[in-house]
């Protein structure tokens, strides 16, 4: 309307010039009466545009101004009526950067100017011009009928004429919870007002788009001037950039007189969203950018009051301290059961030691010279390396000469050294633990609390991903839910080294009223991995909490850690039931954790090809070596000549050390390295971002395998299940999967921009407190105690069964 209105009057001009008679007598109707409401036009403009004392909202006024005179409005309006403020729009298509058009408008407290064309500056440097602004006054008020005065000053350093249209209106800025089709371009902001209720204490500030223009989010304090325009807009409040999806929580004490303002602003390009410009076009003066318009939704969403969030609190924990009841009832009945029993047991334990008096070597008896390890050149153990389950061992010549292995080891031979050695040895895991613990989390701590801080200091929400659609400010937490949700790992680990510790305390009852030999009856009992465990567990809660904190790119690592350490200790403990004398040492088992984390942290921020082709490779030749020692039992050791060796026993041999001696353990073994060798294909392909993910998949693909292949050989030789270890196993499978289901709902991504990772925000699900990835957090802690559960009850079949009788596998 604008544009054809200064084109009617160019040409109105153009006309004056030839006899008007001619011209008038020329003329149609419409172009008559079109020629009439001009000239009405024009003489409002001649008469209002030397100075409106006062000025009417709603007009459009159309004035030229020059270097030699300026052009003064003054508007009156009523402040009592709080939800109106004045809203100012300018246009001129003539003026240039070099002599702009100057508005300055004044308030009683407060004064705004801008220039036509406006010039606004990116973060990268890059400036665009734009011909038209719409500003929104900062709103007044006051409590009795009050007239106040706007004055607007125009004026320009041109000395020839320049055109303008200038605009100012009231517009209704207050909103309560829904404001839909809200248009704003980066020369056009808008901001609007929020009361809050007097019983409501916290709100999320929710906003919604269709396209995928950037723009920013702003909450502010109710004072004048309000920074709603690019260049200013992160100089108060909290802010936010956006894509389609935005969401601020707002408490009720943030701010003063509990009202804020809600402030929108587009970008004038996508860099800060996307990192790269969507469109791309050279800036040039006089290019009009307006038709960057983008739509916005807004709602305003109540948070969880006083009452119904105490509630939820109490419901989480109550829920976690059902474990705790469940178990304590169980220990109950298992007590009163094992009491009616006691004569029972006590018989067949006699039994059980008239049958383990004949094994040749009582536990904690030091092998003999005979029995140490002996492998052949290539490192695989000959038939002198293994003890054999009578006692003589089957050293024929021709056994010796193949270099073959026996694969029937009981757990009586590999269980010979003392007691109290191992018991020692084991303890250092969690002792170790505790002081890596210690050294790890503080630092954490004081890290995340830093990261908080700047957030709240800075109100740049573009630190931290989180969920915003489900994010609840408590205190300083900008996201409560989700570090509280973290609890049940804390309170499940406590619980499970308080269940080894019961255990503990009947094993040792037993040991101390009976025959001492009655050690030699079932897997040798050693609880220091299993501590270990459960501090693992309780110290996934603890950094986990950290990370979510403020989680971001800078710190993935708290929250995977003791996710590899869980993973990497429960295969440990699988092992150690049948190799009590082999297996690792806590510092060297925390090393290897250590050498995990270390690629961990390059994979993710140094993941080049060659990062990528050494990684590889180590995998492979790790994965490679754990089989071969668990098909020979942990006979196997490389050492120097290895190589020649092999290649000796193919050429001199027939070929007999290809042979396998068990099809069955070989099977399992070539089908899980066939997995971890399309683990590594498939990394080396996708080189995926977050190789933190990629890493703690392997480890959790490995456990199960591992656990999968334990099963199997428990079966395969006739050995149980019991009820419970299957009771466990069946839980631990269900919650697993619903867990990992609930892992796959993506809500925050920081390998993309904080704008594109709020694309995948999602609303809460559990209470309205909890969104999707809290479920994780509790599903995931119910199915590792399950889990670890099942590692402590697995092998209570074989209680009474002399170890000589106990497959090594």
């Amino acid at each position: 309307m604008l544009k054809s209105t200064v084109e009617i009057k160019k040409k109105f001009w153009r006309c004056r010039y030839l006899p008007v008679a001619y011209q008038v007598f020329k003329m149609k109707p419409a172009d008559l009466f079109l020629l009439v409401f001009v000239v009405i036009t024009l003489a409002q403009d001649v008469n209002g545009c030397d100075g409106l004392n006062n000025a009417t909202f709603g007009t459009l006024y159309n004035c030229t101004v020059s270097g030699q005179d300026s052009i003064r409005f003054v508007y009156h309006y009523n402040i009592s009526d709080s939800t109106m403020a004045v809203r100012i729009f300018a246009q001129s298509s003539v003026a240039s950067t070099k002599f702009p058009v100057l508005f300055v408008v004044r308030q009683q407290r407060s004064v705004l100017s801008w220039a036509i064309p406006t010039v606004l500056t990116t973060s990268e440097g890059i400036s665009y011009d734009y011909s038209s602004i719409g500003r929104t006054l900062c709103p007044e008020q006051s409590q009795e009928m009050v007239i106040r005065e706007i004055y607007v000053d125009i004026s320009t350093m041109n000395y020839n004429s320049t055109q303008f249209q200038f605009l100012a209106d009231l517009e209704e800025v207050i909103i309560s919870d829904r404001l839909g089709n809200v248009s704003i371009s980066p020369a056009k902001s808008q901001f609007y007002r929020y009361d809050f209720p007097h019983n409501v204490s916290s709100v999320t500030v929710k906003v919604k788009s269709d396209d995928d223009l950037c723009a920013v989010l702003s909450v502010q304090d109710i004072q004048c001037p309000v920074y709603d325009m690019v260049g200013t807009v992160e100089h108060a409040g909290y802010r936010q950039t956006l894509t389609r999806r935005g969401a601020i929580t707002v408490q009720k004490n943030t701010f003063s007189n509990a009202s804020f303002f809600v402030v929108l602003v587009v970008k004038p390009n996508d860099y800060e969203c996307e990192k790269f410009q969507r469109i791309f076009f050279t800036p040039s003066e006089g290019t009009d950018y307006s038709k960057r318009i983008k739509v916005i939704n807004i709602q305003i969403e109540t948070t969880l009051l006083g009452p119904k969030f105490y509630v939820v609190i109490f419901l989480t924990l109550a829920f976690f301290l059902l474990f705790y009841i469940v178990a304590l009832v169980v220990c109950i009945i298992f007590h009163n059961r094992n009491q009616s029993r006691e004569s029972e047991d006590e018989a067949e334990v006699r039994n059980c030691l008239v049958d383990a008096n004949q094994i040749p070597a009582s536990y904690g008896a030091v092998a003999s010279s005979e029995q140490e390890n002996v492998t052949d050149r290539a490192g695989f153990p000959t038939d002198d390396s293994i003890p054999s389950r009578s006692t003589t061992p089957d050293v024929s010549a021709s056994n010796l000469r193949r270099g073959s292995t026996r694969t029937c080891l009981s757990v009586a031979e590999l269980a010979k050294k003392p007691k109290e050695i191992l018991t020692k040895k084991y303890n250092l895991y969690i002792w170790n633990l505790v002081t890596l613990a210690i050294f790890y989390v503080l630092p954490v701590i004081q890290l995340v609390i830093t990261y908080q801080m700047v957030v709240n200091k800075t109100g740049d929400e573009d630190i931290c991903y989180y969920n915003f659609e489900c994010a609840y400010k408590v205190g300083f937490l900008s996201a409560f839910n989700n570090v509280y949700s973290n609890i049940g790992y804390i309170m499940l680990g406590i619980l499970f080294i308080a269940l080894v510790y019961r255990r503990q305390l009947l094993h040792e009852k037993v040991m101390v009223t009976r025959d001492p030999d009655a050690q030699e009856c079932g897997i040798p009992q050693h609880f220091g991995v299993f501590y270990a465990m459960g501090i693992a567990l309780a110290m996934e809660g603890v950094l986990s909490g950290c990370y979510h904190v403020c989680p971001s790119f800078n710190n993935f690592q708290f929250d995977t850690a003791f996710m590899y350490m869980i993973g990497w200790l429960c295969m440990l403990k699988i092992y150690q039931t049948r190799h009590p004398d082999a297996n690792a040492q806590a510092h060297t088992a925390y090393c290897v954790i250590a050498f995990v984390v270390f690629f961990g942290v390059i994979g993710v921020t140094q993941g080049s090809p060659a990062f990528w082709i050494v990684f590889v490779v180590i995998y492979i030749l790790c994965s490679l070596y754990l089989s071969i020692n668990i098909y020979f039992i942990g006979q196997w050791r490389l050492q120097t000549g290895v190589l020649h060796g092999l290649y000796c026993k193919v050429r001199y041999e027939n070929l007999c050390c290809s042979r396998p001696h068990d099809c069955s353990r070989l099977v399992l073994l070539v089908f899980g390295n066939i997995i971890n060798i399309g683990f590594a294909i498939f990394g080396a392909v996708t080189m995926p971002k977050d190789f933190a993910s990629y890493l703690l998949a392997i480890v959790i693909i490995n456990l199960l395998m591992y656990f999968a292949f334990y099963i199997i050989m428990k079966i395969r030789c006739g050995e149980r299940i019991l009820l419970w270890a299957a009771v466990y196993i069946f839980l631990a499978t269900v919650a697993w999967g619903i867990a990992f289901y609930f892992f796959m709902q993506r809500l925050t991504s920081w390998q993309v921009t904080p704008a594109m990772s709020r694309e995948s925000n999602e609303d809460c699900l559990l209470f309205g407190f909890y969104d999707s990835h809290d479920i994780w957090h509790f599903l995931s802690s119910v199915s590792l105690f399950l889990s670890f559960m099942v590692l402590l009850v697995l092998e209570d079949d074989l209680v009474d069964v002399p170890r000589d009788r106990i497959s090594v596998f």
